[in-house]
């Protein structure tokens, strides 16, 4: 019984002993997995509606990391250090990091993008790889594009990747590696796509769109500068979006061509956006800043052309403070403008704020501090479509102007000169010019002086658009054919030509579709007077000769079309002519007075309706004409009085010759030849 606490006591010694082997023992244990695992992520407590990025430490090693094994001076490195500081470590290189997970937690997806030559190998099987990292010459040949990878159902999921040493697409660019549950990255990589080619096709249409516009119309260089800056964001956001959709296209795209496509894109941007500027707000930024930029553009484009990307990825951040400086001087611009008020300038400067704030963040991201991620893209899709509105707003508002200048335009000349000047053709040739034969036809009330009736001026107005219409009607722009051109109106008279520079397209004789349109110029002066309460009768005059006259525009000042010639003038005299025949036989109604030429023109039927007149007799010549031989006449139904206490005044003599004067003015004005 005496040896029994002395037994006890040796058990409790080597309990101690035991409880202190196994103490070391753990402990040991926990320094070898601190060492055999290098690098550990824990994901036992991951959200399961959140992705989980990789940019952690890595373990890293020279040489191969074998699974499980234990590796020889064991660091850790972060993994896109390795891209980063490639001049400083090896060509190649090895990481290894193991996730850990509970195995009744959602199945894993590793997503790899931006990574250049390599193999990933999970728990030691070979599962995926891109570009060679060893060829026959020792190069790296590296490859773009996203890599997916499900990873296995397990506790532990050891991961190691082999890769080559490259600079990506920036000198400070980081290798995204994303692991998260398998349906939030498939959904979100699918989301990602649909908005990346949503995207991708509206800088492509409105790139092609504004480049045709431009085609079409070379004058709006604005357009050619927009869609040079859409067509170049949109190459450059397909080869460094969240998607890659370059690659998608064309699986083996070109490594090299891939970043110089997307360095380009860089360049260009800023001198193309300030161009776009300048011409959208013309007076907001000066040709001496335009000029420097694009030469600082160009040498780093050349640079791209010239070398690989290895060398001018690590000289990108020098291009950064043109960046800086180009949104700086845009915005400036823009400010001015608004000033200005000038149209679209608000809706630009929110755009460009959208676009500045979206490059500041990336430049943040590719120099590897704070920011939000790639924005560029989407802000540049929300620049595009707000730059569309102000585009459409301003070609809005020009396709109304122009309607309006054409509604007005066709005012003052015929339709067929507005379209031709529209396509492009100079205002001279959209009329006939030099000589050619024709009817001319002088219109003429008279006395108009006397008509004291107070709606008198309507009656008359109304009376030349009917005139018009009658000149106009059938008319075709495209033949340039009508009854009659009208080449003067006079107040309360007019003259026009029939056969030139229109064609009448008519069967019958210019002659005969001069005298029709005689009769019905009168007859449309009896039907407009005759709502007047006149207190006279009132009587107008026509004129027909048929001669030669000439179309011209002025070789100097404002580019007018008009007709010249004897026939203009003696139209205005045979015209006259009524003050002649109202002294011999009396006012028996309205005169229309034709050339012998004319009158043997007409059908025999019309000629019935003619009365000669003798111009051999004294009193009955026709000045300036004074060989025709013979003229002839007839008279036409005239307005009557309506007022039974109103004097039946008739036009004196002396007024009729006054009247002639002033058709003799316009005759001289239309005959004074070349030298107008």
């Amino acid at each position: 019984m005496s040896d029994e606490p002395l037994i006890n006591q040796g058990i409790n010694r080597n309990m101690r002993s035991l409880l202190l082997v196994l103490f070391t023992l753990v402990m040991c244990s926990g320094n070898l997995a601190s060492e055999v695992y290098g690098a550990v992520l824990d994901l036992r407590t991951a959200s399961d509606s959140d992705s989980t990025s990789l940019d952690v430490p890595w373990e890293f090693s020279e040489g191969p990391i074998h699974p499980g094994q234990f590796q020889v001076n064991p660091r850790a490195e972060e993994l896109a250090a390795f891209w980063m500081s490639g001049s400083k470590l090896p060509e190649r290189g090895t990481f290894r990091l193991t996730l850990r997970r509970t195995f009744d937690q959602p199945a894993l997806l590793l997503t790899m993008r931006d990574m250049p030559a390599f193999r990933l190998f999970v728990n030691g099987v070979l599962s995926a790889s891109k570009g060679k990292i060893y060829t026959s010459e020792g190069m790296i040949e590296n490859e773009r594009g996203m890599t997916n990878v499900l990873l296995p159902q397990a506790d532990e999921i050891e991961l190691i990747i082999e890769a080559g040493a490259s600079f990506p697409r920036w000198a400070a660019s980081r290798s995204v590696l994303t692991v998260g549950p398998e349906a939030l990255l498939r959904n979100q990589t699918l989301v990602d796509t649909i908005v990346l080619a949503l995207m991708l096709g509206g800088l492509f249409i409105t790139g092609i769109y504004h480049v045709a516009l431009y085609i079409l119309t070379p004058s709006r260089s604005v357009t050619l500068v927009l869609g040079f800056f859409c067509l170049v964001n949109c190459v450059r956001s397909s080869v460094t979006g969240t998607v890659d959709t370059i690659l998608q296209i064309f699986p083996h795209f070109p490594y090299e061509l891939s970043f110089t496509l997307s360095y380009i894109g860089y360049y260009l941007s800023p001198p193309l956006f300030l161009q776009f500027i300048r011409l959208s707000f013309p007076g907001t930024i000066s040709v001496r800043i335009i000029r420097p930029l694009w030469c600082v553009s160009l040498v780093f484009v050349s640079l791209v052309l010239v070398s690989q990307v290895s060398l001018y990825g690590q000289l990108n951040y020098l291009f950064h403070a043109v960046t800086l400086a180009s949104i700086a001087i845009s915005f400036q611009a823009i400010i001015r403008a608004v000033r200005s008020r000038q149209r679209g300038a608000v809706l630009l400067l929110i755009a460009s704020t959208i676009v500045s704030l979206a490059t500041l963040n990336d430049v943040l991201y590719a120099e590897g501090w704070p920011s939000f991620g790639p924005l560029i893209h989407y802000a540049l899709f929300l620049f595009i479509l707000l730059q569309s509105i102000i585009l459409s707003s301003q070609f809005s508002s020009t396709f109304n102007e122009l309607a309006h200048i054409y509604r007005e335009f066709t005012k003052i000349v015929y339709l067929h000169t507005v379209k031709q000047i529209a396509s492009g053709q100079a205002i001279e040739s959209t009329m006939r010019v030099g000589a050619a034969e024709a009817v001319v036809v002088a219109f003429d009330i008279v006395g108009s002086s006397r008509i004291k009736s107070p709606g008198f001026t309507d009656a008359l107005e109304r009376m030349m658009g009917r005139c018009y219409d009658s000149m106009s009607h059938g008319y075709d722009p495209k033949l340039m054919k009508a009854p009659a051109f009208r080449l003067k109106e006079m107040g309360d008279g007019l003259l026009c030509s029939i056969g030139f520079p229109f064609i009448t397209g008519d069967s019958r004789s210019e002659s005969e579709v001069a005298t029709a349109l005689a009769a019905d110029f009168t007859q449309i002066f009896k039907e407009e007077m005759e709502k007047l309460d006149l207190e006279a009768d009132a009587y107008c005059s026509v004129g027909i000769v048929k001669g030669t006259v000439e179309g011209f525009f002025p070789r100097f000042g404002v580019k007018q079309y008009d007709l010249r010639g004897k026939a203009i003038m003696l139209a205005t005299r045979y015209e006259s002519m009524r003050n002649a025949v109202y002294q011999k036989l009396g006012w028996h109604g309205s005169v229309i007075f034709v050339q012998d030429e004319v009158y043997r023109d007409l059908s025999p039927d019309e000629q019935e309706l003619y009365t000669l007149w003798d111009t051999t007799l004294d009193k009955q010549r026709i000045r300036d004409d004074a060989s025709a031989p013979r003229a002839w006449f007839r008279f036409m139904p005239h307005p009557e009085r309506r007022l039974p206490h109103g004097k039946a005044e008739k036009v004196e003599e002396g007024e009729v010759a006054l009247e002639a004067a002033e058709c003799e003015g316009v005759s001289r004005e239309h005959s004074a030849g070349k030298n107008r």
